[in-house]
């Protein structure tokens, strides 16, 4: 089959054409594939689009994750500083001058970061390393008592814009240092019935009437609590008394504190009956004691 030219309005070409003059046949099933829409296009789009931005949230929760445990880990150490602080701080406390240089900040820094917490931080987000964990938040309180370990850093968040992903932590411990109870574990204890021997250890306070022959019996535990002082009329201790009021109790307090076995109700934290110093000594310096009723009501 061949064609021959027939005029300007024909198209004469190497490959064969169909002039334009001739109509071409155009069924309806043509026609309604013509104008069926194709989605497979969007559908790339719409992938190229979501998969970086699950991939970027998978690494931010990554991030987080790996955030929480590097807390959890620091956490670790300051508690386990605070700790050891507390007893030494026990064994300097008849020097104030020691006491301050055992609970300095930098001193307190270099109990919290061993080895492999400061390399861990050293491979972490944290702004400037093992170095920028600052603890000069931190100090002991000669008059309380009180340790105080405060650590404090920065964390760059990674693959956001500068200011959103900075954040600023706070991780803390606050306890009292160690007072110096001694178990002693291994030791003999006396009867319930108070006929203990010689070379029997109980457990007594400087101001007490009783002995104890468990170092931990309730009435050793002060349990301090913190009530409404509009509460205080109604309330009552574990043995079922009322409480008094102590000489620091102040009448405008809004809140005063008791003990679970304890008579009086309180102001001041710092008030010496909220303090207990508990010594353990041989039966045999316990006279004009008695036995503590609930030492020898559990038979200890």
């Amino acid at each position: 089959m061949s064609f021959q030219s027939t005029g300007p309005r024909s198209i004469s070409t190497k490959t064969m054409r169909i002039p334009k003059d001739i109509p071409q046949n155009i069924t309806e099933k043509v026609r309604e594939r013509a104008f069926l829409p194709s989605f497979s296009g969007s559908l790339t789009i719409e992938a190229s689009l979501a998969l970086p931005v699950f991939i970027f949230f998978a690494v931010c929760i990554v991030h987080f994750l790996l955030l929480i445990s590097l807390q959890a880990d620091i956490q670790i150490h300051v508690e386990e500083a605070a700790r050891d602080i507390g007893k030494a701080l026990y064994i300097a406390k008849d020097s104030e001058t020691e006491a301050l240089a055992i609970a300095n900040p930098l001193t307190i820094k270099a109990k919290i970061m061993d080895a492999p917490l400061s390399e861990r931080i050293d491979n972490s987000q944290v702004r400037g390393g093992s170095s920028g964990i600052h603890t000069l938040l931190s100090g002991y309180d000669s008059e309380s008592g009180k340790l105080s370990i405060i650590v404090t850093y920065a964390y760059d968040f990674p693959y956001l814009p500068d200011g959103i992903g900075d954040l600023n932590f706070m991780q803390k411990c606050i306890c009292r240092a160690w007072i110096g109870r001694d178990l002693c574990e291994g030791s003999g204890v006396s009867h319930a019935d108070g006929s203990g021997k010689d070379g029997h250890t109980v457990y007594v306070t400087p101001n007490g009437t009783a002995y104890h022959t468990s170092p931990s019996c309730p009435y050793l535990d002060l349990s301090i609590e913190a009530v409404p002082a509009d509460h205080i009329e109604n309330m009552r201790n574990r043995s079922g008394g009322r409480y008094g009021k102590c000489s620091c109790a102040d009448d405008h307090s809004g809140v005063y504190y008791v003990t679970g076995y304890g008579i009086l109700y309180h102001s001041d934290l710092n008030c010496p009956s909220l303090k207990r110093t508990v010594e353990a000594v041989d039966i045999s310096e316990t006279e004009g004691r008695h036995i503590c009723p609930k030492c020898a009501a559990h038979g200890d």
